[in-house]
């Protein structure tokens, strides 16, 4: 099924700015619906099937009742970033999103709704260059049978938990990492501002040079990086970015 317009190319990184087919990200990209694609495409329609390939569609509208039966849909080579709209296809058993820009793992779990999908091509998205990309699509999706074209073997369902457990603590020691490495350097940043303004307030050049130096308390750091709330400040853009 999934062969169909999904020839094999080197997966873009999340942060390419390409588009299928070598179209490069404009500044404000045209929308592309889906439903004008079929009005334009009669032929692109089949009994339980759909099949629009490489016309940058970039987003899933509303389609007409008689479409709302497609079983099968092939939208491979397009320009979907996001699964908004895929609900309306609730007997979806065959699914074929190669060579879109999906990045997020969150736009994938919302898959998980459909009852019947059993056959999912991700191939050349984004999302696919991450470690143990099967594995979380596999733990979201535990009816899958078949992904990007290869059986989802019992084996790595098994591995889903452990494997998965394993990375979020891995990250979770990395996110704090990455946190610590930012404190630290604001801290040295606040640390030469304070020595600076005290060498212009009381240095030799200044007319307080005569004043008595005041009593400096040490600043302690070990305290200041436990209690400073630094990761209360990041968003969620930066969050994923991290």
């Amino acid at each position: 099924y999934l062969s169909l317009g999904a020839s094999k190319k080197a997966p873009p990184s999340p942060s390419s700015s390409r588009r299928p087919g070598g179209r490069v990200k404009a500044g404000k990209e045209k929308e592309i619906n889906l439903s004008a694609m079929l009005r334009q495409c009669p032929s692109a329609v089949e009994p339980n099937k759909i099949s629009v390939v490489e016309k940058y569609i970039t987003q899933i509208d509303a389609v007409p009742d008689r479409f709302l039966d497609a079983e099968i849909l092939f939208l491979s080579h397009n320009s979907l970033s996001t699964l908004a709209g895929f609900r309306q296809f609730r007997k979806l058993r065959v699914l074929s999103l190669a060579f879109n820009c999906l990045e997020n793992f969150s736009e994938i779990e919302s898959l998980s709704e459909f009852p019947h999908l059993q056959v999912l091509n991700l191939d050349g998205n984004p999302v696919t260059v991450y470690p143990h990309y099967r594995l979380h699509v596999i733990q979201r999706l535990p009816k899958l049978k078949t992904l990007d074209n290869k059986e989802v073997k019992p084996k790595e369902r098994e591995m889903c938990g452990r494997v998965l457990r394993e990375e979020q603590e891995l990250l979770g020691i990395m996110f704090s990492n990455h946190l610590l490495h930012h404190k630290l350097q604001a801290l040295m940043h606040r640390v030469r501002l304070h020595s600076e303004l005290m060498a212009v307030t009381f240095g030799r050049v200044s007319a307080l040079n005569r004043a008595e130096l005041p009593t400096l308390a040490p600043i302690d750091t070990r305290r200041c990086l436990e209690y400073w709330d630094f990761e209360s400040h990041i968003g969620t853009q930066e969050r994923d970015r991290v």
